[in-house]
C-alpha cells in the first residue's frame, strides 16, 4: 500500500499523466473497501467508543466511570489501560456512539461496522473539503487529496481502525470550507460540532474568525 500510494504521488507531480481529483476519490474508495470488513486494526479505541455509547444509552455517567462500570463482553473488549478512564469525547460522538449501541443491541459486529460507516463519512467529508482549502491556499487541489486522505495512516489509522479523528477532522474540514464562501455561520455550527466529537477541533472557531476578518465581514 505505501508502494502504491508513493507511485501515485509520483503521477500527482508529473505534468504529463497526472490524476485529477476524481480519480484520486476512485482510488480512496478502492483502497477503502477491503477495510470495510476487516477486524480493527492497530487500536482498539473503537471498542472503547461502542462501550460507552452502551453506558450513554443505559444513563450511566461516562464522565466520572470507566468502561469497567458497564461490564460484559462488551467492556472486556476494551484495551485494560482505558477500562477505568472516564470519556475524553463530547456529547456529539457519545450521543452517535449511543444511537449504534442502541442500534446494535451489543452485538460487536454490527457495532463495529456502524462505527467504521462512521469514520468513513469523516473521510469522505475531509476529502471533499481537502481540494476546496488547496485552491484557496494556492495549493494544488490533487497534491492535497494525495496527501492528506489518500494515504496510508489515514486508510489504516482512520478507516481500518474506525477512529471518532475522522468525523472529527471531517466536520472542521466542511466547516472551513462553509466559512470560506458565504455561510459563515453554518462553518461556525460545523466546527462546533467537530469540537464536540474532540476538543481539539475548537481551534477551527479561531480559523474561522480569521476567514471572516481577511474577508471584510464581521465574525
Amino acid at each position: 500500500l505505501i508502494a502504491a500510494w508513493l507511485l501515485l504521488g509520483r503521477l500527482v507531480r508529473s505534468p504529463a499523466r497526472r490524476p485529477g481529483t476524481r480519480e484520486l476519490m476512485g482510488v480512496l474508495v478502492i483502497w477503502s473497501i477491503p477495510l470495510l470488513l476487516a477486524p480493527p486494526l492497530f487500536s482498539r479505541d473503537v471498542y472503547s467508543y461502542l462501550a460507552q455509547g452502551a453506558m450513554a444509552d443505559a444513563h450511566l455517567d461516562v464522565y466520572s466511570h470507566g468502561p469497567a462500570l458497564l461490564g460484559g463482553p462488551l467492556a472486556d473488549e476494551v484495551a485494560p489501560m482505558w477500562r477505568h478512564t472516564a470519556a475524553p469525547y463530547g456529547p456529539v460522538f457519545l450521543g452517535v456512539a449511543s444511537a449504534l449501541a442502541k442500534a446494535s443491541r451489543g452485538e460487536l459486529p454490527a457495532g463495529l461496522f456502524g462505527m467504521r460507516l462512521v469514520a468513513l463519512l469523516g473521510v469522505a467529508l475531509m476529502a471533499a473539503a481537502l481540494p476546496r482549502l488547496a485552491r484557496h491556499s494556492g495549493a494544488d487541489p490533487a497534491a492535497a487529496l494525495w496527501l492528506g486522505a489518500v494515504n496510508p495512516l489515514v486508510l489504516r489509522h482512520l478507516v481500518a481502525g474506525a477512529h471518532n479523528i475522522a468525523i472529527m477532522l471531517g466536520l472542521l474540514g466542511v466547516g472551513l470550507v462553509a466559512a470560506l464562501g458565504r455561510w459563515p455561520v453554518l462553518g461556525a455550527v460545523l466546527v462546533t460540532l467537530a469540537a464536540l466529537v474532540k476538543a481539539p477541533a475548537a481551534l477551527g472557531l479561531a480559523a474561522v474568525v480569521v476567514l471572516q476578518v481577511r474577508a471584510g465581514r464581521h465574525p
